[in-house]
């Protein structure tokens, strides 16, 4: 080693540093989950089955609302009656509910999200359909 070369010292600001790897972390994680055009089809799917699921619901709620409000339903005793505004209660939650989710759904940015909310209501949906087919099976 030659005398004349001294050595030198170098001061890192880790905190910039730090700051910097997690900046380019974000960054790349935001690039690699942007929306593409198949998660955008999925995006578009579940949006408009759930205004679908929405409209019915609000139907069926304003429709069961009015008939036992009026009386064109004559339930013929005291569980039917129960049973009628237990109905009107739930499906007056439900749309509530589907309304919520199809907000949630179009704003969703991250396709790892959409394809979680997804798996969600098809594992639902598939649960469902197969309670059905045990009850009427």
């Amino acid at each position: 080693m030659s005398k004349d070369i001294k050595p030198q010292r170098v001061a890192f600001d880790y905190n910039k540093l730090a700051e910097a790897i997690v900046k380019a972390e974000q960054k790349a994680r935001a690039e690699e989950n942007k929306i593409d055009d198949t998660s955008y089809f999925l995006k578009v799917l579940l949006v408009s089955s759930f205004v679908l699921v929405t409209a019915i619901l609000w139907m069926f709620f304003g429709v069961s609302l009015y008939m036992a409000l009026t009386g064109k339903l004559q339930p013929a005793n005291i569980v039917e009656t129960i049973s009628l505004w237990v109905m009107v209660g739930l499906s007056f939650v439900y749309s509530i509910t589907a309304s919520f989710l199809t907000c949630k759904i179009s704003k969703i940015k991250d396709k790892n999200y959409l394809i979680s909310y997804f798996g969600a209501i098809s594992g639902l949906l598939a649960l469902i359909v197969s309670v059905l087919a045990f009850i009427k099976g």
